[in-house]
């Protein structure tokens, strides 16, 4: 409860400063247009970042974590410089990948969506892959405020900042390649101070920590098994990320960059909803590792209960909120934007549904259950993208919020599924609640 406190304060704070900056961004862009092909570059942006990093974050956090609870401080710091070099050479090649990508491409390709766009969320992509993976390594070492305030919350005020900055500088209104090019300076300051932040506390982590196992003894959890682990986690943010950035891609693509604008907007709100079912994933995730690691499956099925019940119900009353005032927070983007309260609704839906089945995913991927995890998120992937090409000329922005609603549902679903039947845990808060007023009735 005090971890996912303070986590969800970073977060909750976080998630307000991004609302008002995307508001203010939307005001000084000026157009839904020219707003909607931001928004599509920004996507794009987090997108290639995430595939960069392949699943090095999460397969290097998972060994840190085990090493820290351990109290094997040297084994912790060669999985973390393994990772950052595996980082540095996925990052280069994407990038060389990407360039040529774009190189075959024919000019038409880029007549709604411009090639600049494209070149710099390609550029400025290992810049997220860097923040990411060090925001996986913070958390995995329970240092919340390093793992959440850089990225969650300064990053868009720093985004905010320098907008209004050059706004007022430049006297006008802005267009979508400095918006963007303002993005990259605020992920490369956050980047520079996360670097700095996480070496000194290292640094005096080592000094008070004795190393408990040579790295000889760390066996799975060893650097040389980095990547055996990271590749098909890889498959699994692959999946989650077709299901999370797919929609705006494809609405930029599809509908246009207003429809996609629209779709941003409402999406970015309804993930104030989802603050709790986040924070909590991010904070029970060294614990999952580690009590696993040991073998404690009574202390496994502690937190997993515990956070369950964390993370449905403060969800289901945020939700309940932005339900309530959703149409005012809209029309705070501008008038073009009211009509997307039945995409918010939708994805409201959407973060209820995932609160209410609890948190599956990380505790699969925190005990080395990857590739069951994989399979199950690629046909979700699948449905997804189906889902998408099917409904949105037909629907638009909201038909890319029931594809969404549909995908996410079969991923959750399977999760719990395999949960219960490979490690015989319940996860889901309204199972226990169940058995609970069961018990109650029997007495």
């Amino acid at each position: 409860m005090r971890a996912g406190f303070l986590g969800a304060l970073i977060r909750a704070a976080g998630l307000l400063i991004a609302f008002a900056v995307q508001m203010l961004l939307a005001r000084l862009i000026g157009d839904a247009a020219s707003y909607g092909l931001y928004a599509w570059g920004q996507n794009l942006l987090f997108l290639l970042g995430a595939v960069f990093a392949l699943g090095i974050p999460l397969a290097s956090a998972r060994f840190v974590a085990v090493h820290d609870h351990r109290g094997d401080t040297a084994a912790a710091s060669e999985v973390v410089g393994a990772s950052l070099r595996w980082l540095l050479l996925t990052s280069t090649v994407g990038i060389a990948a990407g360039f040529a990508v774009v190189a075959v491409l024919p000019l038409s390709a880029f007549s709604d969506i411009p090639r600049s766009v494209v070149l710099l969320a390609i550029v400025a992509a290992p810049l997220v892959s860097l923040i990411v993976l060090l925001q996986s390594h913070a958390r995995a070492r329970a240092q919340l405020l390093l793992a959440f305030a850089p990225n969650q919350a300064l990053r868009p005020l720093l985004t905010g900042l320098l907008a209004g900055a050059f706004a007022f500088w430049a006297g006008r209104q802005l267009q979508t390649m400095e918006v963007l090019l303002l993005l990259c300076g605020s992920l490369l300051l956050v980047a520079l101070l996360q670097t700095i932040i996480a070496r000194r506390l290292n640094a005096r982590r080592q000094h008070t920590l004795l190393s408990a196992a040579p790295l000889a003894e760390a066996g799975s959890y060893a650097p040389s098994q980095l990547m055996h682990n990271a590749l098909p986690l890889f498959g699994t943010r692959l999946a989650d990320m077709v299901m999370k950035y797919g929609n705006i891609f494809l609405l930029g693509i599809l509908g246009g960059p207003v429809v996609a604008a629209g779709f941003f907007v409402a999406d970015r709100l309804a993930r104030l909803g989802a603050i709790p079912g986040t924070v909590v994933a991010a904070v029970i995730q060294p614990w999952l590792a580690s009590a696993h690691a040991e073998g404690e499956r009574h202390a496994l099925q502690a937190v997993v209960t515990e956070a369950s019940h964390v993370s449905l119900w403060p969800t289901l009353t945020a939700c309940l909120a932005l339900y309530l005032l959703g149409p005012l927070l809209l029309s705070l983007f501008g008038h073009d934007f009211k009509s997307a309260i039945t995409v918010l609704n939708i994805l409201l839906l959407v973060h209820v549904a995932a609160a209410t089945l609890g948190p599956c995913q990380q505790i699969l991927v925190m005990s080395g259950q990857q590739h069951a995890l994989m399979r199950l998120l690629a046909l979700a992937a699948v449905v997804h993208v189906c889902a998408l090409f099917l409904l949105i000329p037909l629907y638009g922005a909201t038909g890319a919020a029931l594809a969404t609603l549909a995908s996410t549902s079969l991923a959750r679903s399977g999760c719990l599924i395999l949960v219960r039947k490979r490690m015989g845990l319940q996860p889901s808060a309204l199972v226990h609640l169940i058995k609970r007023l069961r018990t109650r009735e029997l007495k």
